[in-house]
């Protein structure tokens, strides 16, 4: 898939803790490029996250090797901890859907630039 995003990068451990939380609007082929400073197992969840998201695990070598889609803001009384298989060095969050409607897959390679 050739399909490009916009993406803000989140590189340093305030950025990463704030992500996207608080925001009613992500454009669609926008979002957050979350990076690690070594490839490690990375649980995200959606506190104070207000929009639905896909959130996609990218490995050292620039492949997808976990996603959740779809993934509902945090209730009150239910805010589960979304946990990948295989460590991963980056975290793409786009709006809800997007990895439907382009396509994006378990062992895609992408492109940072």
């Amino acid at each position: 898939n050739s399909q490009c995003f916009s993406l803000e990068i989140a590189d340093t451990q305030e950025l990463r803790t704030k992500g996207l939380s608080n925001r009613s609007h992500l454009p669609e082929n926008s979002g957050m490029l979350f990076v690690f400073p070594e490839s490690r197992i990375y649980n995200f969840w959606m506190k104070d996250t207000l929009i639905s998201l896909d959130i996609i695990w990218i490995s050292d070598d620039l492949e997808i090797v976990h996603m959740e889609k779809n993934n509902q803001p945090c209730t009150p009384n239910l805010c589960p901890s979304l946990t990948p298989n295989k460590p991963a060095l980056y975290v793409l969050e786009t709006k809800a859907n997007v990895s439907e409607k382009y396509n994006i897959s378990l062992g895609d390679k992408v492109s940072l630039s």
